[in-house]
Protein backbone atom coordinates (compact mmCIF):
# COMPACT_ATOMS: atom_id res chain seq x y z
CA UNK A 1 0.00 0.00 0.00
CA UNK A 2 1.12 3.89 -0.60
CA UNK A 3 -0.64 6.23 0.19
CA UNK A 4 -2.02 8.76 -2.10
CA UNK A 5 -3.28 11.78 -0.25
CA UNK A 6 -4.17 12.21 3.21
CA UNK A 7 -7.63 14.70 4.03
CA UNK A 8 -9.53 15.49 7.54
CA UNK A 9 -13.29 15.73 8.26
CA UNK A 10 -14.83 18.04 10.83
CA UNK A 11 -16.87 15.51 12.48
CA UNK A 12 -14.40 15.61 15.21
CA UNK A 13 -11.49 14.54 13.01
CA UNK A 14 -12.42 11.23 10.93
CA UNK A 15 -8.87 11.09 8.59
CA UNK A 16 -9.44 9.80 4.89
CA UNK A 17 -6.83 7.95 3.49
CA UNK A 18 -6.40 7.56 -0.38
CA UNK A 19 -4.30 4.62 -1.15
CA UNK A 20 -2.54 2.60 -3.88
CA UNK A 21 -5.12 -0.17 -2.34
CA UNK A 22 -8.08 1.89 -1.59
CA UNK A 23 -10.00 4.30 0.55
CA UNK A 24 -9.93 4.10 4.36
CA UNK A 25 -11.57 6.10 7.09
CA UNK A 26 -10.50 6.18 10.39
CA UNK A 27 -13.35 7.27 12.65
CA UNK A 28 -13.17 9.82 14.97
CA UNK A 29 -16.67 11.05 14.60
CA UNK A 30 -18.40 12.87 18.06
CA UNK A 31 -20.33 10.65 20.23
CA UNK A 32 -19.11 7.33 17.89
CA UNK A 33 -18.51 4.48 19.75
CA UNK A 34 -16.27 3.34 17.33
CA UNK A 35 -13.43 5.37 17.48
CA UNK A 36 -9.82 4.71 15.48
CA UNK A 37 -12.12 1.82 13.69
CA UNK A 38 -11.26 1.33 10.05
CA UNK A 39 -14.40 1.90 7.00
CA UNK A 40 -14.23 0.67 3.76
CA UNK A 41 -15.73 4.81 2.69
CA UNK A 42 -16.94 7.16 4.82
CA UNK A 43 -18.32 5.53 8.24
CA UNK A 44 -21.99 4.73 8.07
CA UNK A 45 -24.25 5.80 10.97
CA UNK A 46 -24.92 1.84 11.33
CA UNK A 47 -20.74 0.98 10.78
CA UNK A 48 -22.20 -1.45 8.16
CA UNK A 49 -18.99 -0.89 6.33
CA UNK A 50 -16.39 -1.24 8.77
CA UNK A 51 -13.52 -3.69 7.92
CA UNK A 52 -13.18 -6.99 8.96
CA UNK A 53 -9.55 -7.64 9.67
CA UNK A 54 -8.97 -4.58 11.31
CA UNK A 55 -5.01 -5.58 13.00
CA UNK A 56 -3.94 -6.44 9.42
CA UNK A 57 -4.69 -3.24 7.86
CA UNK A 58 -3.68 -1.13 10.96
CA UNK A 59 0.03 -2.47 10.05
CA UNK A 60 -0.30 -1.74 6.36
CA UNK A 61 -1.70 1.60 7.25
CA UNK A 62 1.07 2.46 10.03
CA UNK A 63 3.65 1.27 7.40
CA UNK A 64 2.45 3.12 5.16
CA UNK A 65 2.16 6.72 7.05
CA UNK A 66 5.80 5.91 7.73
CA UNK A 67 6.80 6.11 3.97
CA UNK A 68 3.82 8.84 3.72
CA UNK A 69 5.34 12.36 3.07
CA UNK A 70 2.46 15.55 2.39
CA UNK A 71 3.37 17.68 -0.71
CA UNK A 72 1.74 20.35 1.68
CA UNK A 73 4.28 19.37 4.56
CA UNK A 74 0.99 19.00 6.79
CA UNK A 75 2.29 16.19 9.44
CA UNK A 76 -0.92 13.65 9.81
CA UNK A 77 1.24 11.06 11.21
CA UNK A 78 0.80 12.16 15.26
CA UNK A 79 -3.24 11.99 14.66
CA UNK A 80 -3.30 8.79 12.41
CA UNK A 81 -1.12 6.79 15.00
CA UNK A 82 -3.30 8.46 18.06
CA UNK A 83 -6.69 7.00 15.87
CA UNK A 84 -4.96 3.71 15.52
CA UNK A 85 -4.39 3.25 18.89
CA UNK A 86 -7.72 3.98 20.34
Amino acid sequence: MDIIEVGGYTDGGTIQIISSDGNYYIDSRIGTTTKGSIFFGYPKKDNSNIMIDQDSIRKEIKDAVDRYSDPLKFNWKPGIYNLLES
